[in-house]
């Protein structure tokens, strides 16, 4: 069991690989593309980009919004279970 587990929101844009080597968990925020919901990281950056460059002036751009609290407290009862504590680091609005 480990002291203290980490998560984090996928905007930390923290790499796969130091997420990885620090066992930091993420927990991804949701892209919203013409009223369909995708979990960053799941979506494909390309199409993404390709279909804001195709979008009409009037059409309304991707948003983010970040994951439902039932998203955290999954990962935290899943990391609960290995942990002693678990440390949230967040971002600040000045940053979103």
């Amino acid at each position: 069991m480990r002291k203290v587990a980490i998560v984090t929101g996928s905007e930390a844009a923290i790499p796969k690989e130091i997420a990885q080597e620090y066992e930091i968990t993420t927990v991804p925020v949701h892209v919203i593309v013409d009223g369909k919901d995708y979990l960053d990281g799941a979506i494909d950056v390309k199409w993404l980009y390709a279909r804001m460059r195709q979008m009409k002036q009037e059409e309304k751009l991707p948003t983010t919004s970040f994951a439902p609290p039932v998203e955290f407290l999954q990962a935290y009862n899943r990391l609960a279970q290995g942990s002693d504590d678990i440390l949230y680091i967040s971002m600040t609005s000045a940053f979103s």
